[in-house]
């Protein structure tokens, strides 16, 4: 597999294990007479239904850290940007 292929077969996992969970929750709501769900389902939620508790805690603060890596990087340009001109 390249490199150049990796994203995209994530992806492709991350939506099948999306798809079997929601179809989880779709049959124990249609079993019990309430239609659809409409609520959506996290990362975590995946994490922890393939990893476990402790791989739903890891996947949380992985992904927090992360994102407040993305803003500081992300703020750090906006907030220098009138220093270029």
């Amino acid at each position: 597999m390249r490199v150049c292929e990796v994203p995209g077969a994530e992806a492709l996992l991350l939506a099948e294990v999306n798809v079997a969970i929601m179809r989880e929750r779709d049959e124990y709501r249609l079993v019990h007479g309430r239609g659809h769900s409409p609520v959506t389902i996290s990362l975590s939620d995946m994490a922890g239904r393939t990893l476990g508790p402790a791989g739903a805690k890891c996947t949380a603060v992985t992904y927090l850290l992360l994102s407040f890596t993305l803003l500081v990087v992300g703020g750090g340009d906006a907030r220098h940007a009138h220093l270029k001109s």
